[in-house]
Order: structure tokens, then C-alpha cells, then sequence
């Protein structure tokens, strides 16, 4: 009995919360939904206010701006035509509204996606083809996310400035760069400087260069030498010694 009594209180007292959090939404509303400057100061208080406007100032771009401004999910209660208007997408963008909020449609439009990367690199992944090989968009993603590199075209991975742009950012992001720039010193030595582990990803002569080692803070002086005295004496040792062999053979 004691537990449902408690249930009981907890909801009760949640209930109680919601209405404090709504009540700037309700509170004296006197539903002048058609006039412009009553409704601002509104949308201003709260942006779910948007809801009880006329289908007119759901339509007004400073109305809507304001709302989104204020809280982006209001934009829901805009009109379709403000719904994928460039200023007040981005507006709601700056307010915390995500590129997987919006339409499809907008993934292509380059404003819109730039400032959706600024704020969360990863959403590089729904954008365009074209998108995703314009070194400009995916510039912004990398610098919020390095690994947002792997979204972008093969072109722009085979890129070196965006490229060290992103491994700047994460020294792993070395993995999704081009076989030709996993072999570039520069984007290499940059990669293992932010990640020693980055090094796993670097090709060719570069894992084991010096200067990179040094970079990454794995070079051991003392193995390099013992590494370089073992490689000198096995040269010297393979070298075939033809009479031994000739008396060997004629010893038998």
C-alpha cells in the first residue's frame, strides 16, 4: 500500500512540474492571434506560442524568426512556406534543431548544411553528393569533428588542407584520408602529434620514419641502434663464403 501511495505522490508531484515548466506558455493568453506586435511579445516569452497565432502571422517571417529564436520546435507550428525558408531554418539551427529535424529536401541547400555542420560535424552524413565533395562544407564538419571526414567524398579525403584540418581536430581521422596522404609526412607527423595511435594508420615508410617517431613520441634511440647493429652484422654474415664451400665438397 505504502508503494502505490508513493507511485502516487511521484506523479503528482511530476505533473506539478510540467505545468511550472507550460505555465509561461499559458499564462494570461488572451488569444489576440491576429494581431502582429501582441503575438511577438508572445513567441518571445515562449515560442510554443506560435501555435495559437493566425495562419497569416504563421506565415510572417519576423513572427516565426522570433518563435525559433525563443524555442526551435515551434517551427512546427509554422506555415510549410517558413518551414523551409534558409534565414529561419538556420535560425532554428542556432536554437539546438538538428539537420535530421528537417525535411530532406534541405540536405542540399548549402547554407543550411554548413551551419548544421558548424554545430554537430557528424550530420555531414545527410548531406548531398554535392555536399559532401564541397571542400568548404566539409572544412566546417571536420573542424567540429575530425572523424566526420569519413562522410565526405574521395575527392575532398584525398584533399591535404582538409585533411589536416581533421587530423588536427582527431589524430585518428588519419584513417578515413586517402592512401595518398596516409603516406604524406606532413599529414602524418600532424595525426600522431594530436594521436600516437594514429600512427597505425599511417602507410608506407612513414610508421617507421624517424622524425615521425619522434613526432608521436614513440622513438627509442637505444632499440633504433641495437635494430641498426643487428641489421649490419646479418648484411655481413649472408655474405656466401665460396671456399669454405669448395673444401667442404672436397673433403667429401
Amino acid at each position: 500500500m505504502s508503494n502505490i501511495l508513493g507511485c502516487i505522490c511521484v506523479t503528482i508531484i511530476r505533473i506539478l512540474r510540467l505545468e511550472s515548466l507550460l505555465e509561461p506558455c499559458w499564462k494570461s493568453f488572451s488569444f489576440k492571434t491576429d494581431n502582429k506586435g501582441y503575438m511577438l511579445s508572445k513567441v518571445n516569452e515562449c515560442g510554443y506560442n506560435l501555435r495559437y497565432a493566425s495562419d497569416e502571422l504563421k506565415n510572417d517571417k519576423e513572427v516565426v524568426m522570433e518563435a525559433v529564436r525563443n524555442e526551435w520546435r515551434a517551427l512546427g507550428y509554422a506555415s510549410n512556406i517558413m518551414k523551409m525558408d534558409t534565414d529561419v531554418i538556420i535560425e532554428a539551427i542556432r536554437s539546438g534543431c538538428r539537420l535530421v529535424d528537417l525535411f530532406d529536401n534541405l540536405y542540399s541547400n548549402k547554407e543550411v548544411v554548413m551551419e548544421a555542420v558548424k554545430h554537430d560535424g557528424g550530420a555531414l552524413r545527410l548531406a548531398s553528393d554535392d555536399l559532401q565533395n564541397d571542400s568548404d562544407v566539409v572544412m566546417l564538419s571536420v573542424r567540429n569533428d575530425g572523424n566526420s571526414l569519413q562522410y565526405a567524398s574521395k575527392l575532398v579525403r584525398d584533399d591535404e588542407r582538409v585533411v589536416l584540418e581533421a587530423v588536427k581536430q582527431t589524430g585518428n581521422a588519419l584513417r578515413h584520408a586517402s592512401e595518398n596522404l596516409r603516406n604524406n609526412f606532413d599529414v602524418v607527423t600532424t595525426a600522431v602529434k594530436e594521436d600516437s595511435g594514429a600512427l597505425k594508420y599511417a602507410s608506407g615508410g612513414l610508421k617507421r620514419n624517424e622524425e615521425v617517431l619522434i613526432v608521436a613520441g614513440l622513438y627509442d634511440e637505444g632499440q633504433q641502434q641495437l635494430q641498426a647493429e643487428v641489421s649490419r652484422r646479418s648484411s655481413s654474415n649472408n655474405i656466401p663464403n665460396t671456399n669454405y664451400e669448395d673444401e667442404r665438397l672436397y673433403n667429401n
